[in-house]
């Protein structure tokens, strides 16, 4: 996927999910293998969002969300369940808002953060991350309801803050990067929107 050949990436990513839901099914108590199901999905929703596929995309997000909600019900003190949860809720919120779902998109951010701010409250070694989880979640509340406003500009400055939250994130605990991948996609998509509108302002914050 990150050399870009997705239909390669689908169909690695199409045998992990048959393998996931065997063992899934083997044994629906087995925390770990639930986690590798909706890890699945998401790999999945996350290969067809890159390739433009929004709807398709969007059904795997919310299977994945399905698995995540019910683990993080059966262990709600444990943060990797409810971690999952939060990402599941933040992947469908930016598949609406890219489809122009404004509302929509910012129940689902608003239900992402609230996940976040719960996670935090309990405690944890990674409370500093958490913290800029919940603001980077905020201001993608904020892109949505700049949409809906029809502010674009407003939009786009919050988007790229946005970004630059979850690149400090990503600084602080390395790893995948996908989430950025899809809030560079997310940049481009509203630059061409407002390209083709040209009344409204360039979103795009100035280098001072």
């Amino acid at each position: 996927m990150r050399q870009g050949d997705l239909d390669e990436a689908l169909t690695a990513f199409r045998e992990g999910l048959a393998v996931a839901e065997n063992l899934a099914e083997a044994d629906p108590h087995n925390a770990d293998w639930q986690r590798s199901l909706s890890d699945s999905f998401n790999s999945i929703g996350e290969a067809l969002m890159a390739q433009g596929k929004l709807g398709d995309a969007l059904e795997y997000f919310h299977k994945g969300l399905a698995v995540s909600d019910r683990l993080a019900e059966a262990h709600p003190n444990h943060p990797d369940a409810q971690a999952g949860l939060a990402t599941s809720h933040a992947n469908i919120g930016l598949v609406l808002m890219l489809r122009g779902e404004a509302a929509s998109a910012r129940q689902s951010l608003r239900e992402a953060r609230l996940v976040v701010v719960r996670l935090k409250d309990q405690g944890t070694d990674v409370t500093s991350i958490l913290e800029l989880y919940e603001a980077a979640l905020s201001k993608l509340e904020a892109v949505a309801m700049s949409l809906e406003e029809k502010d674009a500009g407003a939009a786009g400055d919050a988007l790229q803050q946005a970004r630059d939250l979850f690149a400090k994130i990503k600084e602080l605990s390395p790893g995948d990067d996908a989430f950025l991948a899809r809030l560079d996609a997310a940049i481009v998509n509203l630059r061409k929107t407002i390209a083709a509108e040209p009344d409204v302002a360039d979103p795009t914050p100035s280098a001072d």
